[in-house]
């Protein structure tokens, strides 16, 4: 089924997955390209860590709900995140009016595949 627009309404009595959902997603229950992409910088954090963890895994619902929402508390990256991959997963979980798109994303994971991280001695691309 496709979409027709490119926000909709969640419905807030539903089970959602609030360890990837974004913060304002919680006061307007609006699902839209811009808490996609928060959803994308979570699951960035996700392929770098190892041994492989569910973000927030220690904390209990209301924690993440106190420290992400109302708090501001955001992943930082996992120590063998490249830098350039460690600035972009930032940026997706950024404001929501500052989160880069889905094209930039994309144009950047390219770049990354393409040059490297240059300096961060990781090299493994």
């Amino acid at each position: 089924m496709t979409r027709r627009t490119s926000k909709y309404k969640v419905d807030p009595n539903k089970p959602m997955n609030l360890r990837w959902l974004a913060p304002e997603v919680y006061e307007t229950a609006i699902v839209n390209k811009s808490t996609d992409v928060y959803a994308f910088g979570v699951t960035m954090y996700e392929a770098f860590t190892v041994p492989y963890a569910i973000p927030y895994a220690d904390w209990k619902p209301e924690k993440v709900y106190d420290k992400v929402v109302v708090k501001g508390y955001r992943l930082h990256a996992p120590p063998k995140m490249p830098r350039m991959i460690a600035d972009l997963m930032k940026e997706c979980l950024g404001e929501p009016d500052q989160r880069p798109t889905f094209k930039t994303v994309l144009v950047c994971l390219r770049h990354f595949i393409k040059e490297g991280d240059k300096g961060n001695g990781l090299g493994i691309f």
